[in-house]
């Protein structure tokens, strides 16, 4: 028995699913048995302030585009996550922001990064 056939009744039987990461050189990996989808979205630690957009990830997000209304014709999808971190492009909120605008979801304006001292 293959191990895409292990895997798929593991996922089936025993409520299991595989994240997938896009980050410089891994290759993303989406199992089309799955009906929860969980994709991070993530960066190299080079970018040290968060506060607006600092790097272009068109790319991936146009193959997010594609990809996502791909996996509703395969097998009925319960749940999508999309998590994104401050690393991936400078800013996540802005990115949440511009993935929510790309499927139509409602969404909101962030002008920057709070800091504390805007709570205080």
């Amino acid at each position: 028995m293959n191990s895409e056939i292990i895997l798929s009744r593991f996922i089936d039987n025993e409520n299991f699913y595989l994240a997938t990461s896009y980050l410089k050189g891994i290759n993303p990996y989406y199992h089309q048995q799955q009906n929860i989808y969980y994709i991070r979205l993530i960066g190299d630690r080079e970018l040290q302030k968060f506060n607006l957009i600092q790097r272009n990830q068109r790319e991936i997000l146009s193959s997010l585009k594609v990809k996502i209304p791909n996996f509703f014709e395969k097998k009925p999808i319960r749940e999508i996550f999309i998590i994104v971190n401050n690393h991936f492009t400078g800013f996540a909120p802005e990115t949440a922001n511009h993935l929510k605008k790309m499927f139509h979801l409602t969404h909101r304006d962030f002008k920057s990064q709070k800091s504390l001292v805007d709570f205080m």
